[in-house]
């Protein structure tokens, strides 16, 4: 039942900013920062289950301001009143989020064939079970050995006559139908 609730335009080509309000104190909130202190006295959005079932309306003049500001401008000036608001980042945003960046979530790691990239790591810190061993993903086939030998029983025959029909290996197989 939280309205509004949910993503509205803001500023620029194809930028968002998440809104979640859940109280009538959130929402006095919001309407403060937005300048509509008179929206709280009207009937239709009088309590949280008014504003529910009036969203697609309110949606509307929710968006009205949105659209007149950055996706990052009205996501600071809601939470600094205390509203739950985020902005919808694009990859490159997400990658270059100075918080992120600050809390290092991002984990450089050395990948073969594409080098060193910056992944996502872990959004929590555990202080007991720190996470400190990042590696790269495995190749294709770098496991087969140990997968179907070791853990499921093949023998290195079985392996051979598999690689040889291209059932497995450490390259996609060439030829007709296949996609590379």
């Amino acid at each position: 039942y939280m309205a509004p609730h949910g993503c509205y335009r803001c500023q620029g080509q194809d930028k968002w900013v998440a809104i979640a309000i859940g109280s009538d104190e959130e929402w006095e909130a919001f309407c403060a920062v937005i300048g509509r202190p008179a929206w709280t006295r009207e009937e239709r959005f009088a309590s949280q289950i008014d504003r529910w079932r009036n969203q697609d309306s309110l949606d509307g003049l929710v968006e009205r301001w949105t659209v007149e500001h950055d996706h990052h401008e009205a996501m600071q000036l809601l939470q600094a009143a205390g509203v739950a608001a985020g902005a919808v980042l694009n990859a490159e945003e997400f990658v270059n989020d100075p918080h992120l960046k600050e809390r290092g979530f991002f984990v450089n790691i050395n990948q073969p064939d594409v080098g060193t990239r910056p992944y996502p790591g872990l959004p929590i810190r555990l202080s007991k079970t720190p996470v400190t061993a990042w590696r790269p993903a495995p190749g294709l086939g770098e496991h087969n050995e140990y997968v179907l030998g070791d853990l499921m029983g093949l023998s290195l025959r079985e392996l051979v006559e598999l690689e040889q029909a291209q059932v497995i290996g450490q390259q996609p197989p060439a030829g007709p139908g296949m996609l590379l």
